[in-house]
């Protein structure tokens, strides 16, 4: 389990979420259409997502605090096209009492994941897939929708896995070439040295008497 998604499924029954602003005066069409800042957060009525149509009507709201300015704009927009694969919002399966700043830190840890799942590659390895899936398991646990990343993630390290095993049947292969390519020259290196010990023995032949006639004068 991740090292954040475990502080969270500890810290889940500690924190409270802030207090909502309420008694709020004027009518009705007033308060669905206003939006009352605190810090960095401002209340606002949730909607479902099939209403969200286009990155610009989509906003991350806990127990009607937006929380959209807590997280950089990247974040917000590939924390929206993983909600669009799923036409949800991923975190409405979390628990009304966690404390909304736990919950900027899971989209920020699960958009980053995602994007790991995303851009493996070949060389990524069997503990990093364990890794990855240990996390997703935990948001799972806290009441996240990542089923469908651990779908997509299996599958990536099924072909991974598939594609190491092609490679080492490549490297065989190609050593198997290189293993008779040297047998071959050793075969041929030990054939010539054969030939030239004939010949050394040849040469040593005709050498003997012509060492006695040198050897006289």
């Amino acid at each position: 389990m991740g090292a954040l998604a475990s502080t969270m499924v500890r810290k889940m029954q500690k924190n409270a979420a802030p207090a909502q602003l309420s008694g709020h005066s004027g009518n009705n069409s007033e308060e669905a259409g206003s939006e009352i800042l605190q810090g960095s957060r401002f209340c606002i009525q949730a909607v479902s997502f099939e209403e969200v149509k286009s990155f610009e009507d989509f906003h991350i709201v806990v127990k009607g605090l937006c929380i959209d300015r807590e997280l950089p704009d990247d974040v917000r927009m590939r924390y929206y096209n993983l909600c669009s694969d799923k036409k949800q919002y991923l975190h409405d399966g979390l628990p009304e009492s966690l404390y909304h700043m736990l919950v900027v830190g899971i989209i920020l840890e699960l958009v980053s994941l995602a994007d790991k799942i995303m851009n493996c590659k070949l060389v990524t390895t069997k503990e990093e897939f364990e890794r990855w899936d240990n996390s997703l398991k935990a948001f799972k646990l806290l009441g996240m929708n990542v089923d469908f990343l651990r779908d997509r993630m299996h599958a990536l390290r099924a072909s991974v896995l598939e594609s190491e095993g092609a490679v080492d049947i490549m490297k065989y292969v190609e050593e198997k070439k290189q293993h008779a390519f040297v047998e071959n020259e050793v075969t041929k290196t030990a054939s010539k040295l054969k030939e030239l010990k004939g010949s050394a023995k040849k040469l040593e032949g005709v050498m003997g008497p012509l060492k006695q006639i040198a050897e006289k004068f």
